[in-house]
């Protein structure tokens, strides 16, 4: 099921996503960490990066990041991502956690 999530939204970013949908909407994140899509998480966190520069504040992307980032093995880039979802936001429990789960 998560397979065909990913594979859904791989067709819609195809037909063209409205630019501000993944500001409130993080169902291509969480299935393509899923399913070991990895580098297809960074790489979409990326572009909205860049979409919406430091003007706008969403932690979720560096959540998912982070998360992309521990599936890669790289626990370093993970920390860094975590810990800017809770500069953003310090009450984000989830990125809480898992920084806590990593550092031990």
């Amino acid at each position: 099921m998560l397979e065909e999530a990913a594979v859904s939204f791989d067709m819609a970013r195809q037909l063209g996503l409205p630019m501000r949908m993944l500001w409130y909407e993080f169902g291509p994140f969480e299935a393509y960490n899923a399913v070991g899509r990895y580098q297809d998480t960074l790489d979409l966190v990326r572009a909205n990066i860049n979409i919406a520069g430091d003007n706008i504040s969403i932690e979720e992307w560096y959540f998912y990041a982070g998360q992309a980032y521990e599936g890669l093995s790289n626990s370093e880039r993970a920390i860094l991502n975590y810990q800017v979802a809770l500069a953003r936001n310090n009450n984000y429990t989830a990125a809480a956690e898992r920084l806590q789960a990593l550092q031990g």
